[in-house]
């Protein structure tokens, strides 16, 4: 009986005939994407959702924010006795921060999860606008700062829950919904506080900037972790 012959210009077979018994068969494609044997084409990193969003900066870009608000909120603690004036223009170069961090966050974001990023846009834009009102607008009255940052507040607090309710089990849903939360109070009781006073308003805008420059502290700690992660992941797939 004749043996079948294998066309020599046919890598699969050579590669095929060449390979020793028990050896995971690599094709052409799997060379060529970098794939290990008997990985399948559709495995997924699990630290790419949070690790890959943003080529590696978004941690710095949190961390570099979260300086700012640590900064000016504990400003206001110390010194809760400022001017209405200098409190509209510290909360308005912190809402422009804020602005810029949203929209670096939103443009860079290239996870699955399509709700954060058109919420980090809005929201950006917002604080922006927001932002460069109190700096421009910084001689107002105490209950036109104390609504127009409540007002914000409680928009951020919403759209941080609801893109946190939406995010499934990716990482930092957690810290997002905490944000939320206390944004939305913290938008309440300026907005619907009957006496609100200059003082008063100094202390909760110190605090809440404090309280979310440890969050996002808190996240680009998270972030550099899981980029080093997947970092460590690629090595290893790469070996």
């Amino acid at each position: 009986m004749t043996e079948p012959q294998m066309n020599p210009a046919d890598p699969a077979a050579a590669t095929q005939q060449s390979r020793a018994p028990g050896q995971a068969v690599v094709s052409p494609q799997d060379s060529r994407a970098g794939r290990q044997p008997g990985r399948a084409a559709g495995a997924v990193n699990p630290f790419m959702p949070m690790a890959g969003r943003s080529d590696g900066r978004l941690w710095i870009v949190a961390a570099a924010a979260a300086v700012v608000f640590l900064a000016v909120g504990v400003m206001l603690l110390v010194w809760p006795n400022v001017s209405l004036t200098v409190i509209a223009i510290l909360i308005g170069a912190a809402l422009v921060v804020a602005g810029l961090r949203r929209l670096w966050d939103g443009f860079t974001d290239h996870s699955d999860s399509s709700a954060m990023r058109v919420g980090n846009v809005i929201l950006g834009l917002l604080a922006i606008v927001v932002g460069l009102y109190c700096l421009r607008h910084h001689a107002l009255t105490l209950l036109v700062v104390a609504f127009v940052v409540g007002v914000f507040w409680i928009i951020q607090g919403i759209t941080d829950i609801a893109v946190a309710a939406s995010m499934g089990t990716m990482p930092g849903r957690g810290l997002l919904a905490v944000t939320g939360v206390f944004a939305l109070g913290a938008g309440l009781i300026t907005v619907f506080w009957p006496a609100i006073t200059v003082l008063v308003l100094a202390i909760v805008l110190g605090i809440w900037l404090v309280f979310y420059g440890i969050m996002l502290a808190a996240m680009a700690f998270q972030l550099r972790r899981a980029k080093s992660a997947s970092a460590g992941q690629a090595g290893l797939a790469a070996a």
